[in-house]
């Protein structure tokens, strides 16, 4: 809420994902809700109570893995309820076992053909 904004830039140095910007060191601070991964660290920071939190939601990554050639997973939708991620979930999960190559592993899979909501029919079945 830019209101209460004192602008002094506590949430900013708070946040550990740099989704919060002072433009020109004044208040009010701007926020990308792309870059914010939903820690709460800028919300407890602020002393004017400045942050307000919207509705919860959960947003899936997948895609990512560690080891000798590690890839970020991705954002593949954000979802109020927990029924909507299951599905979601479960419907990427049918197309992997439908379209993925032998052996291939599901983050492997998900980098290949992208992290698109539309389901992909190009593979080998397993």
């Amino acid at each position: 809420d830019p209101d209460p904004c004192t602008g002094c830039g506590a949430c900013v140095s708070a946040c550990p994902d740099g989704a919060l910007c002072l433009e020109n060191g004044e208040g009010p601070v701007s926020w990308s809700a792309s870059a914010c991964l939903g820690c709460l660290a800028c919300s407890k920071a602020c002393a004017a109570g400045a942050v307000s939190l919207g509705e919860r939601a959960v947003r899936l990554c997948v895609g990512g893995k560690l080891g000798r050639h590690p890839h970020l997973a991705e954002p593949s939708g954000v979802f109020a309820s927990p029924e909507e991620l299951v599905e979601k979930l479960s419907e990427m999960l049918s197309e992997f076992i439908e379209n993925a190559r032998p052996d291939e592993r599901f983050a492997a899979y998900r980098i290949r053909v992208g992290n698109t909501s539309e389901p992909h029919k190009a593979g080998k079945k397993r």
